[in-house]
């Protein structure tokens, strides 16, 4: 049997993927209109060239990148439920531990367990779950990291033809692609600088530099094999000219190294740049500037941290094979304090074997961890549930399609996504997570109104709506009660709903009148 003899690292990748089974989430109000659209175009038959979510914005055009993920989320959600959702998003975040780890083992010459702590150390940065797009671009990454490294350090080419195919891909999944595009650029520019530096430049190695530069132009045309054709290169450069990226969409924002886990981030990165520096055989230019410019892009978007960690991970391997291990074994036993004997009792507690048991133990490490999670998940579950209500409004929806509430609402920002998914085609939505499609003059006078900025109220009246979802300590809410022309219906402490005094809603004001609902 292939696990007959469970070593750690596979241990370690199935504990992983259980645990993000387990505390897999649908928090993220992207991942619902994403599966709506996937409804709408395998339902169909045909790709929504404009906007069909909002009345706001109905029939303005709309660069659709990401339309693959949504036909294979949405059939996904069909055949697997929300379980087989959870299932491929710990399936892609487990694939880019492995690919990780992989070629960290290649270029350490198969020391598991160095390769192990460097890949554990650095994919402990990829956290998030959500079954979203990007997961794509992660596993992609890491994918092309492998096959480029492996391209560099051992000369390998065979697998090579799969960057286009998988760009291919790539392009029609997440509008992530250009990362991979400046990957495999980077990593190719590098190579050649580095060829014309060399003293002794060999005509092998100028073929196998040919065959890479061939193989980034394959991708880049294969990028065009897409639906929008060259109007999807535009795509990526005006979401980052976006003013709204920075504004409202927290991902798009620089880590908070006030958090706990950025600053976590802050000295897994002075970690690495500190292993640059005492490793006895310095980066040459594609060691430094591959990781220099993926730390830049986190530093300037916290979305990019896992991209980042992905890209500098390989690279402490090759400088733990340089001998960074022993110049820093060298440095701590340089001081009079360390016990002479330390140098030598590190490195031969780092050779010993785990002992003939070891396959045993991870085992049973293994089925304690499936037990444990089984035994946790249904009250997971509600503790998952409780938090989702209280980010989407799931209970405040309810209410509107138990009371067949109908009409032109206003919602908050990131509800747009969810009330797409329970209400489309019933209803259309103010807004919600296209930011790139809806523009900034938009998204700006949403924010004016949500905020109740200047002139919020003409803005408001502007685009005659009848009732408003919004969280129940939003500005708006407290401007509308005190204006008097809109009345609470609902509220559960998070959200809220308020409806126009008007005609059609009369007999719902009276019945929640002084007494909304709450449930």
């Amino acid at each position: 049997m292939i696990f007959s003899k469970l070593s750690l690292a596979p241990t370690v990748l199935i504990i992983i993927y259980l645990i993000k089974v387990v505390n897999g989430q649908f928090d993220d109000p992207d991942y619902y209109w994403h599966l709506k659209t996937g409804e709408y175009i395998v339902v169909h038959g045909m790709l929504p060239q404009e906007d069909i979510f909002s009345y706001t914005n109905l029939g303005r055009p709309w660069v659709l990148h990401e339309w693959l993920f949504q036909v294979f989320i949405y059939l996904l959600h069909e055949w697997g439920g929300e379980l087989g959702i959870k299932i491929f998003a710990a399936l892609a975040l487990t694939a880019c531990f492995w690919f990780c780890y992989s070629i960290c083992e290649k270029i350490l010459a198969g020391d598991k367990a160095k390769a192990f702590i460097v890949a554990l150390l650095y994919c402990s940065i990829i956290t998030s779950v959500a079954p979203r797009p990007h997961l794509f671009t992660f596993l992609f990454f890491s994918l092309f990291l492998y096959i480029l490294l492996s391209f560099k350090y051992f000369g390998e080419t065979a697998r090579l033809w799969l960057i286009p195919l998988v760009m291919a891909l790539w392009a029609n999944l997440h509008g992530g692609f250009f990362i991979g595009l400046v990957l495999i650029w980077l990593f190719i520019l590098g190579e050649w600088v580095m060829y014309f530096l060399a003293k002794d430049a060999e005509s092998l190695k100028r073929q196998r530099l040919m065959k890479l530069s061939l193989t980034g132009i394959a991708a880049l045309l294969a990028t065009l094999a897409n639906p929008e054709f060259i109007r999807l290169w535009l795509y990526p450069f005006q979401v980052i000219g976006m003013d709204a990226s920075q504004g409202i969409i927290e991902e798009w924002r620089s880590p908070d190294f006030h958090q706990p886990i950025f600053a976590y981030w802050l000295v897994v990165v002075a970690s690495f740049f500190a292993a640059m520096v005492y490793a006895p055989r310095k980066p040459d230019v594609t060691e430094f500037a591959v990781p220099l410019v993926f730390v830049a892009g986190a530093f300037m978007a916290r979305r990019n941290i896992p991209l980042a960690a992905l890209a500098m991970a390989p690279f402490v391997a090759a400088y733990l094979r340089a001998g960074l291990t022993d110049s820093l074994i060298k440095f701590l036993t340089s001081y009079r304090r360390v016990r002479p004997g330390f140098q030598a009792g590190v490195r031969s507690k780092a050779s010993q074997p785990l002992g003939k048991y070891e396959y045993v133990m991870n085992w049973l490490l293994v089925l304690l961890t499936l037990l444990s999670l089984i035994l946790i998940y249904p009250e997971r579950q509600k503790t998952i549930s409780a938090s989702l209500a209280k980010i989407i409004p799931v209970k405040a929806t309810d209410f509107i399609i138990r009371e067949g509430i109908y009409g032109r609402m206003f919602n908050t920002y990131h509800f747009g996504g969810y009330l797409i998914y329970r209400l489309y085609p019933q209803q259309l939505v103010f807004i919600d997570g296209r930011a790139d499609m809806y523009g900034d003059p938009f998204i700006n006078d949403a924010l004016a109104i949500y905020q109740g900025s200047s002139q919020w109220n003409k803005r408001f009246d502007r685009y005659g709506i009848d009732y408003v979802i919004c969280e129940s300590e939003s500005p708006l809410r407290q401007l509308l009660l005190e204006e008097g022309k809109f009345h609470l219906v609902f509220d559960d402490g998070m959200h809220s709903v308020l409806l126009r005094d008007i005609e059609k809603y009369r007999s719902i004001i009276k019945r929640y009148e002084g007494k909304p609902a709450h449930g």
